[in-house]
């Protein structure tokens, strides 16, 4: 091998050995995005609570005819790797609704959803005094306190949103103003079909012990060391 050929060798061994390394660099950070779907869905609807002790305000927005509390119809709870469809309901609220000995009530004995699901819930006001619903348990890491709420001041609706969480359970639903849960107005959340039981595609990236197919980094590798291999034979 003369000099120029020695020179020519070597220059190309060594741009093959860099596009070696940082292919498998490239390749190794993905993995590690992959591995952390929270931390590469920037703007894919995965939020972390702004605070790691989950002690956030609430977001109060005012509609006509009352107020919402943390409403959401987009953000996904953790755990939801997609918001699975959307439910949309009615609840009517009043006295006409109240059983026997109560004051109010609703005209629900509870609502069922899946996990996972957008809730569209329209509370209906059938009196001249305030109604609302309010539910409670709800992960802090997407509703700031643990709840959502929806008020209607007086005779008329509300609509709001919310995201139901991905365990499956009974969640707490009621009104919190004075005397009203007393009276007669409970209403709790039951969510159907944990996030564990959505039936999802996954794609294992990262290499087992059993031998199966190596990630993507590697394959990359490998492939850009046999690419420089055959691109320097052919110098």
């Amino acid at each position: 091998m003369d000099d120029v050929t020695s020179h020519r060798y070597g220059r190309v061994s060594a741009f093959a050995a860099v596009a070696v390394l940082a292919v498998a660099v490239a390749g190794s950070a993905s993995l590690a995005l992959a591995a952390d779907p929270v931390s590469s869905a920037a703007g894919s609807g995965v939020v972390a609570h702004p605070t790691p002790d989950g002690d956030a305000e609430p977001e109060t927005r005012v509609v006509e005819n009352g107020s919402v509390v943390n409403a959401n119809g987009t953000v996904r709870p953790p755990g939801c790797e997609a918001i699975q469809g959307e439910r949309r309901l009615t609840v009517d609220a009043g006295r006409e609704y109240a059983a026997d000995g109560d004051a109010f009530g609703y005209d629900l004995d509870s609502v069922t959803a899946p996990a996972c699901t957008r809730l569209v819930v329209t509370l209906v006001n059938h009196d001249d005094v305030r109604h609302q619903w309010v539910v409670s348990g709800l992960p802090t890491a997407t509703y700031p306190g643990g709840y959502v709420a929806i008020e209607v001041a007086h005779r008329g609706s509300v609509t709001a949103a919310f995201v139901t969480p991905s365990e499956s359970g009974t969640y707490e639903g009621l009104s919190t103003l004075p005397q009203h849960e007393q009276t007669g107005m409970q209403l709790p959340l039951v969510v159907t079909g944990g996030a564990s039981d959505q039936s999802t595609a996954t794609v294992t990236t990262t290499p087992d012990a059993d031998g199966s197919a190596p990630g993507p980094g590697l394959l990359l590798a490998v492939v850009a060391l046999a690419a420089a291999v055959l691109l320097a034979a052919r110098q």
